[in-house]
């Protein structure tokens, strides 16, 4: 029995145990794409084991011993971050279980490259192109927010009910699904999303971050796609230092089919007719 949630439930739906008695294990989700194939040029399917398999099998393997007889063991991963998030005592809990929800939902929004290119479909691009102004300023502000991240994390794509997209950092094992806990603690100071600043301005702000801004990238925004930076995602197939052109492979294997489906379907129903 699997609790981890598929990305719509990373979009705040959950899956509910059938049965309280039963202990529900988190198991590895079921990927798109043949991990033994890799992913064209970006991962090499030794690369894409390491992230996919080793990190994600590990996570889940502590997670399942950390909820072992506790409150939390019939819980998925999205309501296992929710309901740990203001708990400084289940804090490696919560760590885990962001971790575990981040990295399948980075896994799941690729694809392998097709001979046709990475194409983006129209309503998404009208969306792309009004708040960066083209797709190529898009891909640049967020291969800039990754490239420049010191530590490890994740960058997003995120939109509003508005359908301005923004590009938003969070450090370590932050997520953009818990509200309440996304950068609190000494680390929570160096990068989020800047609240003087429409979504629209499409910024990453390395500096403090205020609670006005934990509020509204928690309560208003929806993920459409993250990246992982973590040193694991890249080392094996490019070197410590290859963290540029990891990002530069990274839109090769975009699945914008899925990041569109997320919009229409969290931000603006209508898109669909």
């Amino acid at each position: 029995m699997s609790c981890l949630a598929p990305t719509r439930s990373v979009l705040f739906r959950s899956r509910l145990p059938t049965a309280v008695s039963r202990r529900c294990i988190h198991q590895l989700p079921t990927l798109p794409y043949k991990i033994e194939n890799g992913l064209g040029d970006f991962l090499s399917p030794a690369a894409l084991r390491t992230v996919a398999v080793e990190y994600q099998s590990g996570l889940l393997a502590n997670l399942n011993e950390l909820v072992k007889d506790t409150d939390l063991e019939n819980k998925s991963i999205v309501q296992t971050v929710l309901s740990t998030a203001r708990d400084p005592a289940k804090v490696l809990t919560f760590n885990h279980a962001c971790q575990a929800l981040n990295n399948s939902f980075f896994l799941d929004n690729l694809k392998p490259p097709s001979g046709r290119g990475s194409t983006i479909p129209p309503d998404l691009s009208n969306s792309i192109i009004k708040s960066f102004g083209s797709p190529t300023a898009l891909k640049s502000s967020l291969s800039a927010a990754v490239t420049g991240m010191s530590g490890s994390g994740w960058v997003w794509l995120v939109c509003d009910q508005r359908t301005e997209l923004g590009v938003v950092a969070t450090y370590g094992p932050s997520t953009l699904l818990a509200r309440t806990r996304m950068q609190v603690a000494a680390s929570a100071g160096r990068a989020a999303y800047n609240p003087n600043r429409s979504v629209g301005s499409n910024t990453v702000q390395v500096g403090n971050v205020t609670p006005g801004a934990l509020n509204y990238v928690g309560q208003s925004l929806v993920p459409l796609l993250c990246v992982s930076v973590h040193e694991h995602a890249w080392l094996l197939d490019y070197g410590v230092w290859g963290k540029e052109e990891y990002m530069r492979r990274f839109w090769d294997v975009v699945n914008w089919d899925k990041v569109d489906e997320i919009l229409k379907k969290f931000v603006r129903p209508d898109f669909g007719g």
